[in-house]
């Protein structure tokens, strides 16, 4: 998702290729300069977690303090792949803790967009002291699944999950009152939280079937309705 070294940032939007890697190693990178290249006790790097088991809570799926490359690699490292597609693809949020509704979404799909799936609106990930967003209208903004904490760090050769550095940013409803901790451990409270606090959202792309003309010389058979 993002590295951090000497204390600079550089991250990987989840919708382009480059945060798709081959593999996971840590202590990816070495700076270089003119006369000799150096890998540093300083830098980080954070990758993106497996979800927490829907009935299990996060304190016993993520491993209490650090463990080595291979198992984190077998049972922790999310997979992915890279996709070429013809439509560009956005987001459209809610701002709600409910799915966009179906006025809405027929005005959607009068101007000429389909839904291709439904998720949480989520921001940006938060590590030590560092983080890295992401752009809201993109799709890489809309998840389709809930975890609080979902990234791993990698220092040195070990893995670790487990900070009160880690954090991770999400929209929620824009009626919610909430002016305190909302227990997000077991499977219940996250189950709350989802359906009463998280905003939702869709990712739509341009519709096959129906497109919507932007420029000047509209055809004269075109229909609006």
């Amino acid at each position: 998702m993002f590295m951090d070294v000497d204390k600079m940032v550089i991250g990987q939007h989840l919708s382009k290729p480059g945060s798709c890697w081959r593999d996971f190693y840590p202590m990816s990178v070495m700076k270089c300069q003119r006369e000799n290249c150096l890998n540093s006790d300083q830098d980080y790097s954070y990758w993106m977690t497996t979800r927490v088991p829907k009935q299990q809570s996060c304190s016993a799926f993520y491993p209490d303090g650090d463990i080595g490359v291979a198992e984190a690699r077998d049972k922790y490292i999310s997979r992915c792949v890279v996709c070429v597609s013809d439509y560009k693809l956005v987001s459209y949020h809610s701002f709600t803790a409910n799915p966009p509704t179906a006025p809405e979404l027929a005005r959607i799909e009068q101007k000429g967009w389909e839904q291709v799936y439904s998720g949480y609106s989520y921001i940006m990930q938060v590590g030590p002291g560092r983080a890295f967003g992401n752009a809201v209208f993109d799709h890489e903004s809309c998840r389709r699944e809930f975890t609080p904490t979902m990234i791993a760090q990698t220092y040195k050769k070990d893995v670790r999950f487990i900070s009160s550095n880690f954090k991770s940013m999400w929209l929620i409803d824009n009626s919610a009152q909430v002016d305190k901790n909302i227990k997000v451990d077991s499977a219940a409270d996250r189950a709350n939280f989802i359906q009463n606090y998280l905003g939702k959202c869709i990712v739509l792309r341009r519709s096959v079937e129906r497109r919507m003309y932007y420029y000047s010389d509209t055809p004269d058979n075109y229909d609006e309705e």
